[in-house]
């Protein structure tokens, strides 16, 4: 999975966003962005642009401040070939 696809994913269960309803914002089939979080596709630049402004959404709980966290792991420019990790410790999950 590469860190887009990990970024996606976690923005989504932070939100409880299900693959549908995200496929939808990003204008693609729910196939498509589960190959995007697995890493089996990669996200164009237009998609990875969204993604980023959806991680620079206002922050105020703590399950946004795990995505602020996220946030400034991911690099700054538009390219997803950065194979900088992001471990699971980056973000808490509650489970729930």
């Amino acid at each position: 999975m590469n860190e887009y696809g990990r970024a996606l994913r976690r923005w989504r269960r932070l939100r409880s966003v299900k693959q549908s309803h995200a496929a939808e914002l990003f204008g693609v089939t729910q196939a498509t962005l589960s190959r995007w979080e697995r890493g089996h596709h990669r996200l164009p630049d237009a998609a990875a642009r969204k993604l980023s402004h959806l991680l620079a959404a206002p922050l105020d709980s703590a399950a946004d401040a795990g995505l602020r966290r996220l946030r400034r792991a991911m690099p700054r420019s538009g390219s997803c070939s950065t194979r900088r990790s992001i471990s699971r410790a980056t973000i808490p999950w509650s489970g729930a």
